[in-house]
């Protein structure tokens, strides 16, 4: 809709906030299988919609994988189509994105609130995109 009907006019740009966290290994423990573990709880949080949109158009194949028959499959059409759909990625980035990972230690992993890494881990996944930063803060009753 926005191509088609305002892009000419406005010459603007859209995207999808994602939100994420930052997960490592509990302990410090960086086994390969801990770090593979990592990767996949990563893909599951943000790679989830970032990649069919920013990535490969599909799926990462970790949830697949994982979760056979719950994730539809696109087509080569669909996947032609959705990749690139985003002119940058926007994250979101606070407090909610820890209620997002509070069973991670059931998997010997640490939710870890640093942005310079979900943005390194961004950079190396996605091709180095531009990034807006839409949400980002601390709240407290306190």
């Amino acid at each position: 809709m926005y191509n088609t009907h305002f892009r000419p006019h406005q010459n603007g740009q859209v995207s999808l906030t994602l939100g994420s966290h930052w997960v490592e290994p509990f302990n410090g423990q960086s086994t390969p299988a801990n770090v593979e573990l990592c990767q996949k709880s990563m893909e599951a949080v943000i790679g989830w919609f970032a990649d069919p949109i920013h990535g490969t158009g599909d799926y990462p194949t970790s949830l697949k994988d994982s979760n056979q028959g719950l994730i539809p499959e696109f087509s080569p059409e669909e996947r032609a189509f959705v990749r690139g759909t985003a002119d940058f990625l926007s994250l979101a980035f606070g407090p909610d994105t820890l209620r997002m990972g509070q069973h991670l230690p059931l998997y010997g992993q640490l939710l870890l609130m640093d942005l310079m890494k979900v943005l390194g881990w961004i950079q190396l996944e996605y091709d180095n995109p531009a990034v807006l930063v839409a949400e980002s803060g601390w709240f407290t009753d306190a």
